[in-house]
């Protein structure tokens, strides 16, 4: 009888150490699966989180306006395009995911076109039709355009005033980049303010 005893007793001093592992390594098991779950958030929200921005400069894009000064047949005179230069500053390539424009009431709307930087077209304002400005230039897409590090891109920015406006001007212009990790920064260039006059008018 003693020796059952000490069987069972043995037995239930296994039992009861078993059971306080179990104890143990379930707080331990839920740590951990937090832990899982967190860092999956925090990865999925890195695709949509918006930090500061690689300084990109625009370049000719500060105060210069433009309108047509003769009637030709057909054109529509309400209608313009201002170019100018986007320069990747830093020492490493930047990734465009996309470019939006600001403007005033004056302006229905802007389209923006990007480009490649024609050789030896400077980096002041051009202003005339889309072709003008782009000047045979290949056109880019906005959403997977790569700067190279100290080079530059060409922005076209057709304008749009609205009837009896007597012309407008862009306000900004927000740029998206591509970051680690899927990030995705924005920069505002607030110093965008090139403009159109409309016939009639000599204000932008």
């Amino acid at each position: 009888m003693g020796r059952r005893s000490a069987r069972a007793g043995g037995l239930m001093e296994s039992t009861e150490q078993t059971s306080s592992r179990k104890r143990v390594a379930s707080p331990a098991r839920a740590v951990l699966a937090v832990c899982i779950v967190a860092a999956l958030v925090m990865l999925a929200g890195l695709a949509i989180v918006t930090v500061s921005a690689t300084p990109l400069r625009a370049l000719g894009a500060n105060g210069a306006c433009g309108g047509w000064s003769d009637d030709l047949a057909g054109r529509d005179e309400t209608r313009i395009t201002a170019g100018f230069v986007l320069r990747n500053p830093t020492g490493r390539p930047v990734t465009i995911r996309g470019v939006r424009a600001t403007w005033d009431e004056r302006l229905e709307s802007v389209h923006i076109v990007l480009a490649e930087q024609v050789r030896g077209s400077g980096d002041g304002t051009l202003i005339g039709t889309t072709p003008f400005v782009l000047d045979g230039a290949r056109v880019l897409d906005a959403h997977e355009t790569v700067i190279a590090p100290h080079e530059n891109i060409r922005v076209a920015a057709e304008m749009q005033a609205k009837s009896l406006a007597h012309g407008g001007h862009l306000t900004g212009l927000r740029v998206t980049t591509a970051g680690p990790l899927g990030t995705l920064r924005t920069q505002d260039l607030t110093d965008v303010t090139v403009g159109m006059t409309t016939p009639g008018s000599d204000a932008c």
